[in-house]
C-alpha cells in the first residue's frame, strides 16, 4: 500500500484537475487509515479536502456538510489552526452563494485562530478577505489586505497561495476597471504556476487564461483575447469537469462578456 502522503498528493492532484469524484474516494480512504493511526491532522484535512471537491462541483450544500463535519474533528482534537483553515474554506463555500456577510464574517473569525500572523495559511485567509471585500466593492480594504497577504506569502515556501492571492489581485484590478493593471498581474501568476508543472493545476490555469483574455479584449487586443480565451476553453471542456463546476469557473472568468467583445470586434 502506498504510503499515506503519497495518497495525499496523488488526491490533491484529481482535486486540482477537475477530477473530483476519485479524489473523493481516495481522501475517505485516507481519513480511515489516518483516523485509526490517530494521525489527526491528516484525517481532519481528508475530511475537508472532501468538502472543497462538493465547493468545486458548486455542491454548496454537501460542501457545507462535509467542511463543518472536518471543523468539528479538528476543534475535538484541540487543532485550532487547522479549525481557521477549514472556516476559510466555509467561508468561500458561502461566497459561492453570494451570502458575502456571513464569508467575511468567518473569515475574520478564521484569521483570529492562527497562532502565526507570518504563516502562509494566515496569509492566504487575508487573501481570501480581500476576495469576499472586493465583491462587496469595499475596494480600499481589498486592496490594503491583498497587498499585506502577498507580501506574507512571498516570504513563505507556499507559491500556490502566492499565486492565488495574486489572483484575487488582478480581481481586484478589473473589478475597478485597471485591465493593464490586471494583466501585468496575471501574466506573472501564470509565469509562477509554469514554474511547477509537477503540480500540474488546471482548474487554475483555466481560471488565469480565461480572466486575462477579458482583460485583452476590454483593452481591444483581440489576438491575445482569442489566443487565451481557446487556452481557457480547452481546459474547461477537457472533460474532466464537471457541468456545474464548469459553469464556476466560467462566470470566474466573465466567459459571456469576453464572448460579447470579441463578437463585436469581427
Amino acid at each position: 500500500m502506498k504510503a499515506i502522503n503519497e495518497l495525499q498528493k496523488e488526491a490533491d492532484n484529481l482535486r486540482n484537475n477537475g477530477k473530483t469524484t476519485a479524489a473523493i474516494s481516495l481522501y475517505k480512504k485516507i481519513f480511515k487509515t489516518a483516523n485509526n493511526t490517530k494521525d489527526w491532522k491528516v484525517a481532519g484535512h481528508a475530511i475537508q479536502m472532501i468538502g472543497v471537491c462538493y465547493k468545486i462541483d458548486n455542491e454548496t450544500k454537501s460542501s457545507l456538510n462535509w467542511l463543518k463535519k472536518a471543523s468539528e474533528y479538528y476543534e475535538q482534537h484541540d487543532l485550532n489552526d487547522e479549525v481557521g483553515d477549514c472556516l476559510r474554506d466555509i467561508a468561500i463555500t458561502y461566497e459561492y452563494k453570494n451570502q458575502l456577510i456571513k464569508a467575511e464574517t468567518l473569515l475574520k473569525r478564521a484569521l483570529g485562530l492562527f497562532t502565526d500572523r507570518k504563516d502562509s495559511s494566515f496569509g492566504i485567509t487575508l487573501a481570501k478577505l480581500g476576495l469576499v471585500q472586493t465583491r462587496r466593492k469595499f475596494y480600499p480594504e481589498a486592496r490594503k489586505n491583498l497587498s499585506e497577504s502577498i507580501k506574507i506569502l512571498e516570504k513563505t515556501d507556499n507559491w500556490f497561495f502566492l499565486g492565488t492571492a495574486k489572483w484575487h489581485l488582478a480581481g481586484l484590478f478589473v473589478a475597478e476597471k485597471d485591465y493593464n493593471k490586471a494583466i501585468k498581474e496575471l501574466l506573472e501568476v501564470i509565469e509562477l504556476f509554469k514554474k511547477h508543472p509537477e503540480q500540474p493545476h488546471l482548474r487554475r490555469f483555466g481560471q488565469f487564461y480565461g480572466l486575462i483574455s477579458y482583460c485583452y479584449a476590454t483593452t481591444g487586443d483581440t489576438e491575445n483575447a482569442k489566443r487565451y480565451f481557446k487556452d481557457s476553453m480547452r481546459i474547461i471542456q477537457s472533460g474532466d469537469f464537471t457541468p456545474e463546476a464548469q459553469m464556476v469557473i466560467l462566470k470566474d472568468i466573465i466567459a459571456e462578456k469576453t464572448l460579447e467583445i470579441l463578437k463585436k470586434s469581427r
